[in-house]
């Protein structure tokens, strides 16, 4: 995926996965970058159970 290699967030990303302790030392704000995480993952979901919800998949 290029988002994930080839761009600063991506690296980030990739760096507090590895290890959090090698980032924080590489003076990377941890914290930061796992809010932004979530909030990706939150606004995705949020998409998602809206699409659910307008194509009425969401009916039993």
């Amino acid at each position: 995926m290029r988002l994930a290699r080839q761009t600063v967030f991506g690296r980030r990303i990739d760096a507090v996965g590895s290890s959090m302790e090698a980032t924080r030392l590489s003076d990377i704000d941890v914290r930061a970058v796992k809010l932004w995480i979530f909030g990706l993952m939150r606004l995705i979901l949020t998409l998602a159970v809206w699409l659910d919800v307008a194509t009425g998949s969401g009916r039993r």
